[in-house]
């Protein structure tokens, strides 16, 4: 009966030890209008800029969790839902401030002066960079 006992104890305290613990942080600083002014990186080694693709594209992130994303026409081809989180990135193991939209695509981000930069959290990831407008 004790070693029943201890087994279940043992179990639990597993299960309970493994629990993800995901934290929700809100930030403001993320709130705004972004121009994208470059992509570098992934697989392809990538390095494109509005020189030279010949256009921009802004996105918003909304203070009610929304990120809307316009083409270079300004015509709204995006509208998702976003969250904010701190959490481990894959790319360096490290803590950062992550982005969810739709709840599949992830992202950690840093905000430096008046640019945010994106990295996407996959391996061989293209790095995304906004200005504030």
């Amino acid at each position: 009966m004790k070693s029943i006992f201890c087994v279940i104890l043992l179990a639990l305290i597993g299960i309970i030890g493994c629990t993800k613990t995901t934290t929700v942080i809100t930030t403001t600083d993320l709130v705004g209008t972004w121009e994208w002014v470059r992509t570098t990186g992934g697989a392809a080694k990538v390095n494109q800029t509005p020189k030279t693709l010949g256009y921009t594209y802004d996105v918003v992130y909304t203070k009610d969790s929304r990120f809307l994303q316009y083409d270079k026409d300004n015509k709204l081809i995006s509208d998702q839902s976003y969250f904010t989180t701190s959490g481990i990135s894959v790319l360096d193991n490290q803590g950062h401030n992550m982005i969810t939209l739709d709840s599949i695509t992830n992202y950690s981000y840093a905000i430096r002066a008046d640019s945010l930069i994106l990295y996407q959290e996959i391996y061989q990831a293209n790095i995304l960079t906004f200005v504030k407008k």
